[in-house]
C-alpha cells in the first residue's frame, strides 16, 4: 500500500474516534511521557510540539523542569526552526498549526538533547507515518 493510501486510511481511522476518546488517550499518556522526561537532567532542551485536535497531545508534561521548544514553520518546503516560547502564547502558523512567533528566543538543533515528533501513524517496529509534507524528515 502506498504512503498516500496509508495516510488516507489512518486519516478516516483518526477521524472515526470522538474527541472525548483523544481526552481520555492524552490523560492516559501523560504518566508515561512523565517517565520518559524523568531519564533526562532537569533543564534539558526538548523539542515538542502543539497538537492538533485529534493528535497525541504534550500539554500534561509542559510544566516541567524541561525547557520546551517548537517549531516554526519557515516555508512550504519544509524548513522549520525552533523557538522557545516562555511566555505561552503562540499563533497559527501556514497550516493553521499553533507555533512560537518571530518574537520568541530562537533555539539551535545542535541544542536539542530530545524531541517528540507528531505522527499520523507508526507501525510495530515503530516506524513513523507523518503527515506527508517531510518536514521533519528534513
Amino acid at each position: 500500500m502506498s504512503k498516500a493510501a496509508q495516510r488516507k486510511q489512518f486519516r478516516q481511522r483518526q477521524d472515526s474516534f470522538s474527541l472525548a476518546q483523544f481526552s481520555a488517550w492524552n490523560q492516559a499518556l501523560a504518566a508515561p511521557l512523565r517517565q520518559l522526561l524523568a531519564q533526562l537532567p532537569p533543564q534539558s532542551t526538548i523539542a515538542a510540539y502543539k497538537a492538533r485536535p485529534r493528535e497525541a497531545s504534550l500539554e500534561e508534561i509542559f510544566p516541567s523542569p524541561y525547557r520546551f521548544v517548537f517549531p516554526k514553520v519557515l516555508d512550504q518546503e519544509g524548513t522549520m526552526e525552533f523557538r522557545w516560547v516562555s511566555d505561552g502564547k503562540f499563533v497559527p502558523g501556514p497550516f493553521g498549526i499553533l507555533e512560537p512567533s518571530p518574537e520568541h528566543t530562537l533555539v539551535e538543533k545542535k541544542d536539542i538533547q530530545a524531541a517528540f515528533i507528531p505522527l499520523l501513524a507508526f507501525d510495530e517496529q515503530g516506524g513513523r507515518l507523518g503527515y506527508g509534507k517531510g518536514f521533519y524528515d528534513r
